[in-house]
């Protein structure tokens, strides 16, 4: 359970056993190598990125590892026999390795030696790679030489399509969430087994799921890739319409928001509509590979190439997209929420072939959050759209709404099409009982978790901690730090200066402004970010941010019955209002600082808005003698 640093948790045992504990796992896509010669990526096998990688799964405590396939750059028994020796650092401690092949592992052979070293596919029972198989790589443990005693599950409920594919594809359920992989070629037998004869199974699993639980299919390809035109159903995206057809409503109708895959060396994100029913959709995501070789989204889009001539349509609309990255992805799972971050790395290479798997410490970057909630609401909107009305009820009555902004300027994808939005809300309750609002998908850009300015508001609950008495200035709407506290939502802006408000919004407030409407029982804020969002109380007092003067920031202390700016704003004119937390004026101070006299006869706590000529504004509260 996370609770918020200093605050005081009092639930009922009922309600914290109805809230499952959040809990982790990683993607990573495409790790194979060339046969260069190189020790630290031997038998076509990118080890040197695998390591580095694992080394953050592990950091970040996932339960286990998802590998979207091309685990090798060719699929030999041997490389598949290295592949499975480099998960051992993840069975050391006790992360879990669910692994799938790819198209460079598309063959008979490949299939036999994948179900040898990889038992877990079948009931979840890791590390068992067989001692023959083991393979020593250069830095990572050396193998052991007997049979391990220390195995562990992950999962439960396993099943598989039946006949040659059974532990090529499969399923399994974990905690509150249910996990399909797709395997579409060469089974050990030289048999083929296509997606298209697995649908029936796939529906099953689906459909009798828990309800209220979680669902993601995974492959090695996808269903409009962002380069290749094959896919997980043809050789281009308009083939087999009848079962990509299918296959989406199926994922639509279940309530499976994301089809996961790699193949493309790129990370892309899209959503693609079923080819006879545009109404029937599913977000298409492409992760970035580890392995030596990026390619580049194409233009005119696979989109355009092929399915807008057969049916005379595009099914496709891009929401995000980056190539030449090495990444990895860690998905949170939190109650309804689902929440996954794409970290990622510049290599150095420009987007040319790697030649080594350099050292990556300390370029690693966030490079964009995305998610949804289940029972959530989404809007796909094109840039440029208004957000004006966007809202959503809690199952506690509680009402959140997006009161002005916009999904920002067109901004195109590197393909040329432009980008969209998906605009994601939802409610869920954290482990104290609080009901938290989610708002998703208003980023720019990736790289930068910034959005347009836009006004939210958050109603709060009978009871509230802090709502007896609202304009504390401790008392807001406030944004989760990700560490299990909050922080007011407009601490987090990228710019702009905090001012509070005793009111409702005004047409005249802008970045930063925020404030309490008590007669809407409603907190307001305008910020420039996304994030999960309440209506919280002992938040620390603003201000925070404040502008720089090219000397140091604009700020005071009282001191007795005045205020001192810093020594530096010495001889500098400044003026000051001083309003009660009703917004009422006081008084206003012109003069030369540093020091401010405070206007007297009033005995209340105040705000105090200071700025220095037409420069830096600086608020903060002062307690009128």
């Amino acid at each position: 359970m996370r609770l918020r640093p200093g605050g005081l948790l009092l639930v009922l045992a009922g309600i914290l056993a109805a809230q499952p504990e959040p809990w982790r796992f990683g993607i990573v896509a495409d790790t194979q190598w060339p046969d260069l010669g190189d020790s630290t990526n031997p038998n076509l096998v990118g080890a040197g990125f695998i390591r580095q990688i694992d080394s953050i799964f592990i950091a970040r405590n996932v339960e286990f590892v998802v590998a979207l396939g091309d685990q090798a750059d060719y699929g030999y028994p041997l490389s598949e026999d290295t592949r499975a020796s480099a998960a051992q650092e993840l069975y050391d401690r006790g992360i879990g390795f669910f692994p799938l092949r790819g198209n460079h592992e598309a063959f008979d052979f490949s299939a036999g030696e994948f179900l040898k070293v990889y038992p877990q596919t079948r009931d979840g029972r890791m590390n068992r790679t067989p001692v023959a198989c083991r393979i020593r790589i250069p830095g990572f443990r050396p193998p052991d030489s007997v049979p391990p005693t220390d195995t562990f599950r992950i999962g439960t409920d396993f099943s598989c399509p039946g006949g040659a594919g059974c532990g090529l594809s499969y399923s399994f359920r974990h905690r509150d969430a249910t996990f399909v992989l797709l395997d579409q070629y060469t089974a050990a037998d030289g048999s083929p087994i296509p997606v298209s004869s697995q649908l029936d199974w796939i529906s099953d699993v689906l459909t009798r799921r828990p309800a209220g639980t979680h669902a993601f299919v995974m492959a090695h390809e996808g269903l409009i890739m962002p380069d290749h035109p094959d896919g997980l159903l043809g050789t281009d995206p308009s083939q087999d319409s009848a079962s990509t057809g299918r296959f989406v409503s199926l994922l639509a109708a279940t309530g499976t928001r994301w089809f996961l895959n790699g193949h493309d060396h790129i990370h892309s994100r899209s959503l693609v509509e079923a080819p006879w029913d545009s109404s029937a959709r599913v977000q298409d995501i492409t992760c970035a590979s580890a392995a030596y070789k990026f390619h580049f989204a194409r233009t005119p889009s696979n989109d355009e190439v092929y399915d807008i001539p057969a049916f005379g349509r595009a099914r496709e609309r891009i929401l995000a997209q980056e190539s030449a990255k090495v990444g990895l992805y860690v998905v949170t799972v939190d109650g309804d929420d689902v929440e996954a971050e794409h970290i990622a790395a510049d290599p150095g290479s420009g987007g040319a072939d790697l030649d080594r798997s350099p050292d990556l410490t300390g370029r690693w970057t966030l490079r964009e959050t995305f998610g949804y909630t289940l029972g959530g609401r989404d809007f796909v909107e094109p840039r440029g759209t208004s957000l004006a009305g966007r809202e959503l009820a809690s199952p506690g009555g509680l009402r959140a709404r997006i009161l002005r902004g916009g999904t920002g300027d067109r901004v195109d994808a590197p393909d040329g099409r432009p980008y969209w939005r998906r605009l994601s809300l939802g409610w869920s309750t954290d482990g104290s009982g609080r009901e938290v609002f989610r708002l998703g998908g208003l980023a720019l850009r990736i790289g930068n978790p910034s959005s347009a300015p836009f006004a939210l508001a958050v109603a709060w609950p009978d009871g509230a901690a802090g709502a007896d008495d609202p304009l504390s200035g401790t008392f807001g709407l406030a944004r989760a730090d990700g560490k299990g506290g909050w922080t007011n939502a407009v601490a987090t802006n990228s710019d702009g200066v905090a001012r509070f408000h005793a009111r409702g919004l005004s047409d005249s407030d802008g970045l930063g402004d925020w404030g309490i409407d008590t007669l809407a029982r409603e907190a307001w804020a305008v910020v420039d970010r996304d994030g999960r969002f309440a209506v919280v109380g002992g938040l620390e007092e603003l201000p925070a941010p404040s502008r720089p003067v090219g000397r140091e920031a604009l700020s005071f202390r009282q001191v007795g019955v005045r205020l001192v700016m810093p020594p530096s704003f010495d001889g500098e004119r400044y003026r000051i209002d001083f309003r009660s937390f009703d917004g009422s004026w006081i008084d206003r101070r012109d003069g030369v600082g540093p020091q401010v006299p405070l206007p007297e006869g009033f005995r209340r706590p105040a705000v105090a808005e200071l700025r220095v000529g037409d420069g830096p504004r600086f608020r903060g509260f002062v307690f009128l003698p």
